[in-house]
């Protein structure tokens, strides 16, 4: 009796440790598998990382500016390594690809230089980093690039009145960057730059591609391996709604001419959300699209070319990566067809993503 009770208890104590055999290897899967689940997290993180850093490069054009005028200004107090009196000079230098400042008439841009206001009419600069040099006297200087739109340029070089506003603009600018008591009176040597103007990184919405057709041909004068037409997205679409929600008078403002233009709201099946805008641009004196910039932002379409400028505002928010852009050389229209993110939102919804 007492081994067969012996033989049980010792049967029930290795049944005990069998039982906690099978909880800790239980428990070592479980720990496998929250390791593998983590480390599948941090792979899909780190190529979501990745991903991301591929689409700014992607964005992202170096631009070498011309070179245009150079102001001379210095340090009111010292600041870091750098002592008071220390001279600064700024090379402002210009680029098409630099984004362009908001278009605005004469009297708007007066009024933006009288009062003495950046925020009235905001310049886009790009600022390079300082570099160290030496002035005619051998002594150390600093020097700076101001890279604006060529158009910002130009109107600087036309208007003396706008110029000083640039220019104390790029001072304001520059003392906020490298936080560095500036002077803001300056005087302007006669050089159009001091020492090398640096390549500056441009990071902006990828352009769409302008595809060229002759509709009196009925199709693409493009090579079969070019992109799809622009509006071939909306013509595939079911008939519905559409509203020309805004045209554009050209007029004359002594640069380029402000275009005529047209936006056509095509709505989904629903009739409310908006699918796609159709973008009509008029430019009849146009016979190429080689010197053409197109840039898409998310409520604002803008056109660049010698002899036209446009910065339309769009009624809806649109997806910037898809779109599309056709120049019909016989009408002399360019035709963009941008799809609304509303569309995209739906799409989405619907497909359970």
């Amino acid at each position: 009796m007492a081994r067969s009770r012996l033989l049980h208890l010792d049967g029930g104590a290795d049944a005990a440790s069998a039982g906690h055999g099978l909880a800790d290897d239980a428990a070592a899967t479980t720990d496998l598998a929250a390791e593998g689940l983590l480390h599948a997290f941090s792979e899909r993180v780190q190529q979501a990382h990745l991903e991301q850093q591929a689409q700014a490069a992607a964005a992202a054009s170096r631009v070498t500016p011309v070179a245009g005028f150079v102001v001379k200004t210095r340090l009111l107090e010292a600041s870091g390594a750098y002592p008071a009196q220390l001279k600064l000079f700024v090379n402002v230098c210009h680029s098409p690809e630099i984004p362009a400042p908001p278009l605005a008439s004469d009297a708007e841009i007066q009024a933006a230089i009288a009062a003495g206001d950046p925020a009235r009419y905001k310049v886009p600069l790009s600022l390079s980093a300082l570099q160290s040099d030496r002035d005619r006297a051998g002594k150390t200087c600093l020097i700076i690039d101001a890279a604006v739109h060529s158009r910002v340029y130009a109107m600087a070089n036309r208007d003396p009145g706008f110029r000083h506003f640039l220019i104390q603009l790029a001072l304001q600018w520059i003392e906020q960057k490298h936080t560095l008591p500036l002077d803001m009176d300056y005087v302007l040597p006669k050089a159009a730059k001091k020492g090398a103007i640096s390549v500056h990184t441009i990071h902006r919405p990828k352009r769409p591609h302008i595809e060229l057709m002759d509709s009196s041909e009925g199709g693409p004068s493009k090579s079969p391996g070019s992109a799809a037409p622009a509006s071939a997205a909306a013509s595939t679409l079911p008939p519905r709604r559409q509203d020309a929600v805004r045209t554009k008078n050209a007029e004359d403002d002594g640069d380029a001419m402000l275009t005529a233009y047209t936006i056509d709201v095509a709505y989904g099946d629903d009739g409310v959300t908006p699918a796609f805008l159709v973008v009509a641009i008029q430019l009849p004196q146009a016979t190429r699209m080689a010197n053409a910039a197109l840039d898409v932002e998310p409520r604002r379409l803008l056109l660049q070319m010698p002899s036209y400028q446009l910065q339309a505002a769009l009624p809806h928010a649109v997806d910037i990566e898809a779109g599309g852009a056709q120049f019909d050389h016989r009408t002399r229209v360019l035709t963009v067809t941008l799809e609304c993110l509303a569309a995209t939102a739906t799409a989405a919804a619907a497909a359970g993503v």
